[in-house]
């Protein structure tokens, strides 16, 4: 779980919009540009940023937080709208009575009236949700074969059974007044 939160927290740090942010979007799409960056290579952190700058992203300098292994920030600018991709992974090692654990995670933040918002994103989970608030909704599941499962996050079991089986992953979706940020973190136990 300390994984998941740590994964959430820097994967929000460089995710503020400059003003006028919400201004035209040319017709971008947060599903789309997930899908194609997180979703397809969601657990190869080079791929998800190749990804990137295939669709026009540019790497920018961004410091490494505690706990996390590598991170890379890519951004741009369509109209007066910016969007960021974070990718990264780090972990943390075993403890008495829990299994180590490594994440990957992808995130994309995009200007809150982006084409699609994130309907498209829920559709693709498929699941309900396993924690949401007026300005986050969180699902944590399992995937197996292409189909997902609810797990809870709190059940230290079931997340060690999850981790055993080959991990799970958390998807967030933040809205606020001015951006919208998707969040895939996959996390497996530490090799």
């Amino acid at each position: 779980m300390r994984n998941v939160m740590l994964a959430a927290a820097f994967l929000a740090l460089p995710m503020t919009a400059p003003a006028g942010a919400q201004a035209q979007t040319a017709g971008m799409s947060l599903t789309s540009e997930f899908q194609a960056i997180c979703l397809a290579n969601r657990t190869n952190m080079s791929r998800s940023v190749a990804a990137a700058e295939s669709r026009g992203y540019s790497r920018m300098s961004v410091p490494t937080p505690d706990g996390v292994d590598s991170v890379t920030l890519l951004t741009k600018t369509v109209g007066q709208a910016r969007w960021a991709v974070v990718v990264g992974h780090g972990g943390s090692p075993a403890r008495p009575g829990k299994l180590g654990q490594a994440f990957v995670a992808c995130s994309i933040t995009a200007p809150k009236d982006a084409s699609g918002g994130v309907e498209g994103i829920k559709r693709w989970v498929g699941v309900a949700p396993s924690a949401s608030t007026d300005s986050r909704t969180s699902y944590f599941f399992t995937e197996q074969g292409g189909r997902r499962a609810v797990i809870d996050a709190d059940n230290d079991p079931a997340v060690t059974a999850a981790l055993q089986a080959g991990g799970y992953y958390l998807l967030q979706l933040d809205i606020s007044d001015a951006t919208t940020i998707a969040t895939l973190t996959q996390s497996t136990a530490a090799p």
